[in-house]
């Protein structure tokens, strides 16, 4: 028997729609209790005020590439998000090439800028039974295309935007969607905000305020769950709460 394309992928997503079988959300529940420790100890040791404290966040990280796929990237990610969810974006952009340089992950800054602004293009947009991952990385593959990129650069960024919903990465494998994935976390629940240096995560937040961010997430992950009741986010609001733990994340 042939095995079917790799959960999370885009082919995966196109086939499916984003709804896991049966085996798929055991896996996938199970990677995100394991994932959930980690979180619990950033959690824990932020409270403390301990923590390695150590990973610099470069605010240059921000500053817009200067090609034709970063300049459509950027003006499809300001016009398909609302404020707080776009500032969230960039805040992923700095956090996602500060663990790049943290775990030692290479990547192409071109791709990691374009997939951090895209990651999240569709939460905003519910769809029936068709998950944001998905669409976003339909979305993402389709401006890259536009965009003059070439077929190879649209199809990795929009695997990164499809992959990044799924805990568990694999930075050997799919450094892209595990460093957008994780960069996203440090922001949306804290996990390994104790590793960043606290100056610099202020100066990140000064630059890319949180104003209004927790609230705009969490209603917006809970109508994804109820649109795509068989999908990673709803998986991930009944394991592990989700939209509540972003409510609460550290600011």
């Amino acid at each position: 028997m042939t095995a079917g394309p790799p959960v999370g992928s885009l082919e995966w997503g196109r086939r499916t729609g984003g709804r896991l079988s049966a085996d798929e959300r055991r896996a996938l529940r199970l990677a995100m209790l394991r994932d959930s420790r980690v979180y619990a100890r950033s959690r824990v040791l932020q409270a403390l005020g301990r923590g390695p404290r150590a990973t610099r966040i470069d605010l240059a990280s921000l500053d817009l590439p200067d090609t034709a796929l970063c300049r459509a990237v950027e003006s499809a990610a300001a016009q398909r998000q609302s404020a707080p969810m776009l500032a969230h974006a960039y805040r992923t952009v700095a956090y996602a090439t500060a663990l790049s340089q943290a775990d030692g992950v290479p990547v192409d800054r071109e791709l990691l800028w374009c997939a951090s602004l895209l990651h999240d293009v569709a939460l905003e947009h519910p769809v029936q039974a068709r998950c944001f991952a998905v669409r976003g990385g339909e979305t993402a593959e389709q401006i890259a295309l536009e965009a003059g990129a070439d077929a190879e650069t649209a199809a990795a960024l929009g695997e990164a935007v499809c992959r990044h919903a799924s805990p568990a990465l694999d930075p050997r494998t799919d450094p892209l969607a595990y460093l957008v994935s994780n960069g996203a976390l440090v922001d949306v629940v804290g996990k390994r905000l104790d590793e960043m240096e606290p100056a610099s995560v202020a100066a990140l937040v000064a630059a890319q305020t949180r104003d209004g961010f927790a609230p705009a997430l969490a209603a917006a992950w809970r109508a994804e769950a109820r649109a795509v009741p068989g999908g990673r986010a709803a998986l991930a609001e009944r394991t592990v709460l989700f939209s509540v733990a972003a409510r609460i994340a550290p600011r």
